[in-house]
């Protein structure tokens, strides 16, 4: 099976995470040049619109998108086009059934590359650091905690693509410090956001905090409880196996042989 990836130049979370991890341990799959789409047998499509590429390709398509940041529209003319549709959140995958007209939407979990997760935190004394790390569109979140951390006498760190004002420590996002820069905090924040009055929570922000055993508050109950733990009571304990990224790339591999069969069956 030869499974071409069709995702963004830049390095974005997704992009990362969904399509070039897969790349490095997936020896089918190949970042996939659009001029020669009919060499595979699968394409997968990591969040790029695409609308009319199923007129282009007869092959099978796998479409995947893991947030609400394209329109109801630009995500049906996708879904139309694809064979089958993958998300990294149960509650995208109640939504996008509602749009896809019957096409299969599998929940396929963020995972991460583990080579990449050489540091650990070291958790000392009281807490002082809150970081929460994402795109600046979800700003509303370091909005309402704020002055919330800083009531609990903490430090509040963002990292995003924008710089936030209303923080002790705002910087820019960077794959090569972004680990450095979780460790040297104790708590990261990771609370729902609520599109379309459905909880939605980024799990690969917790991931990545945990596998770094930087602990993990969804809600401020959380970050209360955390900011008053001692020391090494803020250890994380996890199976660093369960957010192994072949594990995706297995379930991933599955479906898509599933519709490459398909497609031979119906299209040739």
């Amino acid at each position: 099976m030869r499974v071409g990836v069709i995702t963004s130049n830049n390095e974005r979370g997704s992009s990362i995470l969904r399509a070039h991890n897969f790349i490095k341990y997936w020896p089918d799959a190949t970042l996939c040049e659009f001029t020669k789409i009919n060499k595979y047998d699968v394409l997968y499509i990591q969040k790029v619109h695409l609308p009319r590429i199923n007129k282009m390709f007869r092959g099978a398509i796998v479409f995947d998108l893991c947030d609400l940041a394209w329109t109801e529209g630009e995500r049906k003319e996708m879904f139309e086009a694809a064979d089958a549709i993958t998300v990294s959140a149960m509650p995208l995958r109640q939504i996008f059934l509602r749009e896809s007209r019957g096409k299969p939407v599998y929940h396929l979990p963020d995972r991460h590359d583990l080579s990449q997760f050489k540091l650990s935190k070291k958790h000392e004394g009281a807490a002082e650091w809150v970081i929460w790390y994402g795109s600046s569109i979800y700003f509303k979140i370091p909005d309402e905690y704020s002055k919330y951390i800083k009531d609990l006498g903490l430090k509040f760190k963002v990292v995003s693509d924008k710089n936030y004002p209303n923080c002790d420590c705002s910087l820019l996002w960077d794959w090569n410090t972004i680990y450095s820069e979780i460790v040297a905090c104790d708590i990261t924040i990771n609370p729902p956001f609520s599109p379309l009055k459905i909880d939605i929570m980024p799990t690969n922000k917790s991931s990545m905090s945990m596998l770094l055993n930087v602990p993990v508050a969804h809600s401020k109950e959380e970050l209360e409880k955390l900011a008053t733990a001692w020391g090494n009571e803020r250890n994380v304990h996890i199976n660093r196996e369960d957010f192994n990224v072949k594990l995706s790339i297995r379930r991933l591999a599955s479906i898509c042989h599933k519709y490459m069969r398909l497609a031979k069956q119906t299209r040739n």
